[in-house]
């Protein structure tokens, strides 16, 4: 039944026809003569026929070979004039004869004419379907032919001697001679012997085998361009099984070859230019290092073989890995280049700074990440350096600040000073050597010229006044300090002097070196919370004279003592310390051409030692001591000062002295006063007044008195009061503060050169 809904509709009424015909025929036999019996015969033969010629076209219909069916056709109508005279013979016979007495004859003729009726609808049927199958297989070869012409890769098949026998238009356009005419041509009329040759060998090759084998062939086309394929071959056989030919495929891949060449060039250019690249560079696929340069290696002090293939994390410090990591992953969320500083790892463990610069590159295998490492070591050297540089700018704009501070600051110190100085060394003078204030009164003395020290050692820290360099006997300097300690210590620490004798004495500037020890003394009692002891000690270096101050005290720790001499660097809670007093004394230790060391420990004490260069034959000169005062010849002497203090105080002093003073508050004044006055014997001059000033005044003064003696009087004794002195006859310089003795040396060595 399956078989029979094959057939075509189209043969489904004959086919019923004849059915209904052959079972009328059965009947019409079955009440007639022999004649109708013999009609029934030839309609059993005509239905057997039938039945044999629907078989014949099913089965050309489901070949396809319609064309078979014009045998059993031919046939079949034989068969049908053969029955159909066998039939009517009786009429033939006898033509006279009644058409009773004939019987069944007028049927016969009816089934001999539906029957030819039926093989001319049979006919008809296999002209139809047999043109049907024609541009059926004529559409289905224009339809292979177009799929074959609109695929983009080149199809082709040769027989067995390499004949071209079909060809798609893409292989025409590619390897198609100048006259259009391929089939029936072979590889060595389209291209060189060489290429041709190789062609047909892989051909031999597909059919030896008998299955299908991929080849990359470059051959040249039709154009003269070198081309390359990725071809596959296959063979053919007809239906006896027998190998015809060989069936062909390609695919273009020149311009892909010739990209990935490219890309290949482009990557050794690439790597070409990491290899020269002045920085360290790697490239990593998932953090996993595929290539590093030269200078990568010998940054990690690594080989190439010892590199490769292992993760960047290696090489990172452990502290660092975490954070690359985050790095890295966000770089490729977004694919930006990204930098990042860190810590790498050398083979030898030791650490050194990095900065890690990333990008995401596209080779041949896949995306990259190609870093540059930049070794900042010595980038962060000289950032440490310049950050030093910046701090000493900044501890010398502190310092020019504090020099200017101190230079305004010292006028008035030393102005106070030298009140207090004048007034107790002139009352000391007139007192008995065995008086009762004698002694308080050389207290304050000491203390004036303890403070005018301390001004001069300020001053010294901006280089507002130079260092006078005379031979100092460290003993005796000692001496001193410790006189002063004692009532500075109260009782809360012992003061102890290890002094060795016969030391030569040391070329310095005895109050800037007083200074520097009282600031070491200061320390070490400021470091003995409970009661202690200090002791100053003295000994002969071999080449030098060694100061030692040693304290019971706290101590300090490592990090503390590194530190310990820096400007403005204290550990004293606010208010207590400012951080100049070790910085003062580095900076007279190292103006004196000695050295200082400070040992320290925790809870040990501490020691501090300066060595300095002493003198060969040098003599200390005494310092002149107060006696009582003589009076000197009277002198007209012209005060200028714009401090009252300082006005009251010395012509207090210069009056015990036994001269005449004429007190002016500027310059001005003092001008104004010569032409209403008589000419003094010798002028004071401050140097730091509103107005004029001192250096205003001086040539107008000298103008109108060139030949009295000037005393410049002041704190500040730089070079620029020294050039001023030197520019105008018969100007000294009086230094403040200063005692009785002093103005009295100075009033007459002026007068004494100047007359």
């Amino acid at each position: 039944m399956a078989r029979l809904l094959e057939v075509p509709y189209r043969l489904v009424p004959s086919t019923v026809v004849v059915a209904v015909t052959c079972a009328l025929l059965v009947v019409f036999a079955t009440w007639w003569n022999d004649l109708l019996a013999r009609s029934s015969t030839f309609a059993v033969g005509m239905l057997i026929l039938q039945g044999f010629a629907l078989r014949m076209y099913w089965k050309a219909r489901r070949h396809e070979l319609a064309s078979k069916l014009l045998p059993s056709l031919w046939f079949h109508l034989f068969f049908v004039v053969l029955f159909a005279i066998w039939a009517m013979w009786p009429l033939w016979d006898s033509p006279n004869a009644d058409v009773h007495t004939l019987g069944g004859a007028p049927i016969a003729i009816f089934a001999l004419l539906l029957n030819l009726g039926i093989f001319g609808l049979q006919m008809g049927e296999l002209l139809f379907l047999n043109r049907w199958m024609t541009l059926r297989e004529a559409s289905q070869t224009n339809l292979n032919r177009l799929l074959l012409d609109t695929m983009p890769d080149l199809v082709w098949m040769k027989d067995t001697g390499g004949t071209y026998r079909v060809a798609n238009r893409a292989f025409l356009k590619t390897f198609a001679p100048s006259d259009g005419e391929l089939i029936g041509r072979t590889d060595f009329d389209l291209m060189d012997n060489e290429s041709a040759r190789k062609l047909r060998r892989d051909d031999a090759e597909v059919l030896r085998q008998a299955t299908v084998l991929r080849f990359i062939d470059t051959v040249p086309a039709a154009d003269g361009r070198t081309m390359s394929f990725d071809t596959i071959k296959a063979p053919v056989y007809n239906s006896a099984s027998e190998a015809i030919g060989v069936l062909g495929l390609a695919r273009d891949l020149t311009e892909r070859l010739a990209a990935e060449q490219d890309l290949r060039r482009s990557e050794d250019r690439f790597r070409s230019l990491i290899e020269q690249a002045p920085l360290a560079v790697c490239i990593t696929r998932g953090l996993r290092i595929i290539y590093a340069n030269s200078k990568f290696l010998a940054a990690l002090g690594l080989e190439s073989t010892q590199v490769m293939g292992l993760s960047l994390f290696a090489f990172v410090a452990v502290a660092h890995r975490s954070t690359l990591t985050r790095y890295f992953r966000r770089q490729l969320e977004s694919r930006a280049p990204m930098e990042i500083e860190s810590r790498a790892l050398r083979r030898d463990g030791t650490e050194f700074p990095v900065r890690v610069s990333s990008s995401l590159v596209q080779l041949s295998d896949g995306d990259a990440a190609v870093s540059f490492l930049a070794d900042l070591t010595e980038a962060k050297q000289a950032e440490e350096h310049r950050a030093k540089l910046q701090a000493q700018l900044l501890e010398a704009q502190r310092i020019e600040s504090l020099g200017n501070l101190a230079g305004g600051v010292a006028h008035d110190m030393n102005n106070t000073l030298t009140a207090i100085l004048s007034v107790a060394t002139a009352t000391l003078a007139t007192q008995e050597s065995n008086g009762t204030i004698q002694r308080p009164l050389s207290t304050i003395v000491k203390a004036a010229e303890r403070g005018g020290k301390m001004v001069k050692s300020l001053l010294g820290i901006a280089r507002k006044t130079p260092l006078e360099f005379l031979p100092v006997d460290i003993n005796q300097m000692l001496r001193e300090e410790a006189f002063l300690l004692e009532r500075v210590a109260q009782g809360k620490s012992q003061l102890r002097l290890d002094l060795e004798v016969g030391l030569k004495p040391v070329l310095g500037d005895a109050s800037t070196l007083s200074n520097a020890i009282m600031n070491l003394c200061i320390n070490a009692l400021d470091a003995m919370t409970e009661k202690g002891t200090l002791t100053l000690r003295s000994r002969d270096g071999g080449d030098c004279v060694e100061i030692q101050v040693e304290d019971t005290g706290v101590g300090m720790s490592k990090e503390v003592l590194e530190r310990a001499s820096d400007l403005f660097f204290t550990t004293k809670r606010p208010g207590k310390g400012t951080g100049l007093g070790l910085a003062l004394v580095a900076s007279t230790v190292q103006a004196h051409g000695g050295k200082m060391t400070l040992e320290s420990e925790l809870g040990k004490g501490t020691l501090v030692t300066v060595r300095l260069p002493f003198v060969e034959g040098a003599v200390v000169v005494e310092a002149p001591k107060v006696s009582g005062l003589t009076q000197a010849q009277p002198l007209r002497v012209l005060l200028i000062d714009d401090d009252e203090l300082v006005r009251e105080a010395l012509q207090e002093s210069l009056a015990l002295l036994g001269h005449h003073v004429t007190t002016a508050e500027s310059g001005e004044h003092a001008l104004s006063l010569l032409t209403e006055q008589a000419s003094p014997d010798v002028v004071i001059l401050d140097m730091t007044m509103p107005g004029l000033g001192g250096v205003g005044t001086l040539p107008l003064l000298k103008g109108k008195l060139p030949l009295v003696p000037v005393l410049l009087s002041t704190g500040q004794h730089d070079q620029a009061v020294t050039d001023l002195a030197a520019s105008f006859p018969s100007v000294h310089i009086l230094p403040k503060p200063y005692s009785i003795e002093a103005l009295r040396s100075k009033l007459q060595m002026a007068v004494s050169r100047g007359g």
